[in-house]
């Protein structure tokens, strides 16, 4: 981690590897839950592997198209922390990573995410997955 703050999220945000990403679309009239699964080697040790899982509410975005002006999107992404939760493992990045694609394949979870990123500031990576959601729900359309 650097001194500035502005490049460390920028850092995480564009090294965030989304391994699984919602199979469930965003565009529901209730916004959606992504239920992530983040996971990150420790600074001071890659054979220690940091997992944290919670609940990440997407509204649904709005989009405007005033006559004659450029459209305006709004979105907006909260944190549940009431199902958040966080362990240490002992083992490889990717051993780790491919354990719990295979877990989240197995319950058939429609809004599991699984990213792994860097360690701190974590909740760049979840910004990231948001953006990607909802860029790929207005390529839809």
């Amino acid at each position: 981690m650097s001194k500035c703050a502005e490049f460390d999220r920028y850092y995480a945000e564009k090294n965030a590897k989304i391994i699984l990403a919602p199979s469930r679309s965003i565009n529901t009239p209730e916004g959606t839950f992504i239920n992530y699964h983040f996971v990150s080697e420790l600074e001071d040790n890659p054979y220690r592997i940091r997992i944290r899982e919670g609940r990440l509410e997407a509204m649904k975005p709005k989009v405007y198209r005033p006559v004659g002006m450029i459209q305006v999107f709004e979105c907006g992404c909260n944190l549940k922390s009431d199902n958040y939760s966080e362990r240490v493992v002992d083992g490889r990045l990717k051993d780790v990573v491919e354990k719990l694609k295979a877990d989240i394949i197995a319950s058939m979870d429609k809004s599991a995410a699984l990213i792994v990123g860097e360690d701190d500031p974590w909740e760049a990576a979840l910004l990231e997955l948001v953006k990607r959601e909802v860029s790929n729900l207005i390529m839809k359309r």
